[in-house]
């Protein structure tokens, strides 16, 4: 909504600030969120008496890994939404995902293939994750994790960060400076012109002042 509706992200990169910073403090709010949760559930995991290890508290930054994997994956998809529409397709991955992924029976239910797709899956790695540290039962499947939701998230920052570039390719930001640059300078003309005009008091700073 902010990026196609709103157009938010485009009075933001009319400044300094270039697409991966966006792409960054998106993503800083999804985990200050995902950590948030992660404190409240473990609260209430503790005053029911739900917790039978210490490592339960390594969940909380599990939890924050998990969000930064599906933040910079679910930032990417909304740069190809095209209307609301689109967001049906975001329920024909997500309701699978939550049925599938070994949340509610083991992954050893199922075929031998399909165990095999399953456990690529980001759910499934996720749940992996926080089910061997509020279990107590860790093992080196947490390394594989913690890599793969680590990689998710860059990726998908990655690939924010080149599809919002103005420029069109990352790595140069030289033609979108040059056309800020005079951007800037017509904006600094209308406002001279509104000054010489009358409607400005004389004692307001110019543009170029600064």
């Amino acid at each position: 909504f902010r990026l196609k509706y709103e157009k938010i992200y485009d009075a933001i990169l009319a400044t300094p600030v270039g697409p991966g910073d966006i792409a960054l403090g998106e993503i800083g709010w999804s985990l200050t969120r995902s950590l948030l949760y992660a404190v409240g559930f473990m609260i209430v995991m503790v005053v029911l008496g739900l917790v039978s290890s210490p490592l339960a508290l390594l969940a909380i930054p599990a939890a924050v890994v998990i969000g930064f994997g599906f933040a910079g994956a679910a930032m990417a998809a909304t740069t190809w939404m095209r209307s609301w529409q689109d967001f049906d397709l975001v329920q024909l991955i997500v309701l699978p995902l939550f049925l599938f992924s070994g949340t509610f029976f083991p992954v050893s239910a199922y075929p031998p293939v399909l165990a095999v797709i399953v456990e690529l899956t980001p759910l499934y790695r996720s749940i992996d994750l926080i089910r061997s540290f509020t279990t107590g039962i860790v093992g080196l499947s947490v390394v594989l994790d913690v890599v793969y939701l680590l990689a998710m998230g860059t990726i998908g920052l990655a690939v924010v960060s080149r599809r919002t570039d103005p420029t069109g390719a990352s790595g140069s930001n030289h033609a979108y400076r040059i056309q800020r640059a005079l951007m800037a300078q017509e904006t600094g003309k209308i406002y001279l012109d509104t000054m010489e005009a009358g409607d400005v008091e004389p004692g307001a700073p110019r543009l170029t002042d600064f």
